[in-house]
């Protein structure tokens, strides 16, 4: 299997990463919404439910993204790898061109020959350094409780929806009164 072939499939799998990682931003939408008609039915079991799925679905979204660029950045080493190929014949015509002007010593011409040698190197490294920079990132798959109310509290005051934190736990308030709830008996249910 050639560099060309390894280069080809590498694209296609970056275009399904894209693909993925739309369908994955539509689904994360699609939920986004579920949270906000749950928050309006007053059922704050299911909009958490709702919400994780959400942010389930963006943080896949973003990985695919990421994975996307990775295997972007691999297609880019593979694409440089065959232009080294082709570097590498070139530094053989160069070499052969240094010996010539050796020969004549003209420094001219070998000072010529190495700007351009050393153009060829600056791009390589600054290739590299950018794969490097890009296949550095970790991914993150997970959506802690904490991430949840807050998604929640941010949907419900973008549409004005009305949401209270109390005792580190989400309560729809009935009719824009804040609910009581009796914390000292479940706790002493618990007690029990």
């Amino acid at each position: 299997m050639g560099i060309e072939e390894n280069i080809f499939k590498l694209s296609m799998a970056i275009k399904e990463f894209d693909r993925l990682a739309k369908k994955s931003e539509k689904e994360h939408l699609k939920y986004e919404k579920k949270v906000k008609d749950a928050i309006q039915k007053k059922q704050i079991k299911v909009a958490q439910t709702h919400a994780q799925t959400s942010i389930l679905h963006k943080n896949y979204a973003v990985n695919y993204i990421k994975l996307s660029a990775q295997f972007d950045a691999i297609k880019g080493k593979l694409q440089t790898a065959a232009e080294m190929a082709k570097v590498v014949n070139s530094i053989k015509d160069v070499t052969q061109s240094v010996e010539k002007t050796m020969d004549m010593v003209n420094l001219d011409k070998i000072a010529e020959t190495m700007t351009k040698f050393e153009e060829g190197s600056m791009n390589i490294d600054q290739i590299t350094t950018h794969i490097n920079q890009e296949t550095g990132r970790v991914l993150q798959n997970t959506a802690p409780q904490r991430e949840v109310d807050d998604y929640i509290l941010q949907l419900s005051d973008e549409h004005n929806l009305k949401v209270k934190r109390k005792f580190d736990q989400l309560v729809i308030d009935q009719e824009g009164q804040e609910v009581k709830e009796n914390v000292s008996n479940e706790n002493s249910k618990i007690a029990t």
